[in-house]
């Protein structure tokens, strides 16, 4: 169908200069016919309104298909399909053994028959959120993304391609495709650099009664899930993403993991009291020492609890 439609088009000229020779008067009718006609072949090639599903193209696989919005409609898991699918990110699912979650009624049935990947972070079930398109989300937004992702591949068996936003009609993928890989690249080197991080300033243990406001942190050998062979003391790091403090544990012997003041491109990098007095990040840089036998205490983004005591390993907050 997509040849025909590719013949008709190179003859709609052809046809155009035969008539203006033999029935100039018929030309302008006979054109707007042919060209009707090819702009509603068009838009069955592209809305899918032809039921044969491509198992053939340049892109797909050995076994693969392409399917359209509208076929892949069929399997909604409504009474009328006896199987059920669904697309993440493009990529068509056999979820039929799941059907209890996905049938009609199910607690999943709105992912049913269709590509619904925003709604799979966003949580967002109405007409609005339940699309394709996660472009635009926020870049922490594509931990939970790559979840999604891992967990169908993992789950259920993979069918094919959705024509659309992910895949173009020889199932070949579309810049959507490279900006989704992008943004889990960086994602995955931000992970990176957070687990270095919680490396170097493990988490504090932290314990927290609502009644009586009592708050208590401490740290261990092991705090924060890692395992090492210093205990060090609860400190306040400065988290510039987020602009607030967190409680870290923090190396209070020997040479330092990190400059004592690392230099910054932007005042919100550092803390405020890390700031020149026109509000400008400071940019001087003290390298580690071992003379300092101070670990990691005069890193600029990390200052103590005032109302604790600075060389104990736990601390009981006020409120």
């Amino acid at each position: 169908m997509k040849t025909t439609f590719i013949i008709v088009s190179l003859m709609i000229p052809l046809i155009g200069i035969g008539l203006n020779h033999i029935y100039p008067d018929l030309k302008n009718q006979v054109l707007e016919v042919i060209i009707t006609g090819v702009e509603t072949l068009n838009r069955i090639l592209q809305e899918g309104l032809y039921e044969t599903v491509l198992s053939s193209g340049k892109c797909l696989k050995d076994g693969e298909k392409l399917f359209t919005k509208q076929q892949l409609a069929k399997y909604d898991g409504s009474s009328n399909s006896q199987a059920i699918y669904l697309s993440y990110l493009g990529t068509v699912y056999d979820v039929t053994k799941g059907a209890r979650h996905y049938q009609t009624g199910g607690a999943y049935s709105f992912f049913a028959g269709k590509d619904a990947s925003r709604a799979f972070v966003t949580g967002q079930f109405d007409a609005d959120g339940l699309v394709d398109d996660v472009q635009d989300l926020s870049l922490d937004s594509f931990g939970d993304i790559k979840q999604w992702q891992d967990f169908y591949d993992s789950e259920y068996p993979r069918l094919g391609k959705l024509l659309g936003t992910y895949y173009d009609a020889e199932g070949c993928p579309t810049s959507a495709v490279d900006n989704i890989k992008k943004m889990l690249d960086q994602w995955e080197a931000n992970q990176e650099a957070n687990n270095k991080e919680n490396e170097i300033f493990p988490h504090c243990n932290s314990e927290y009664h609502a009644e009586t406001k009592y708050h208590r942190v401490w740290c261990t050998d092991k705090s924060g899930g890692v395992q090492r062979q210093w205990t060090g003391v609860p400190r306040q790091l400065y988290l510039p993403k987020d602009k607030t403090y967190r409680c870290a544990c923090v190396k209070n012997f020997g040479q330092s993991t990190a400059p004592t003041i690392e230099y910054a491109d932007d005042e919100n990098d550092v803390p405020p009291q890390q700031q020149g007095a026109d509000g400008s990040a400071r940019t001087e840089s003290k390298q580690p020492s071992l003379d300092d036998n101070k670990g990691d205490l005069n890193n600029p983004r990390i200052k103590e609890y005032p109302e604790c005591n600075p060389t104990a390993t736990e601390c009981v907050l006020k409120s």
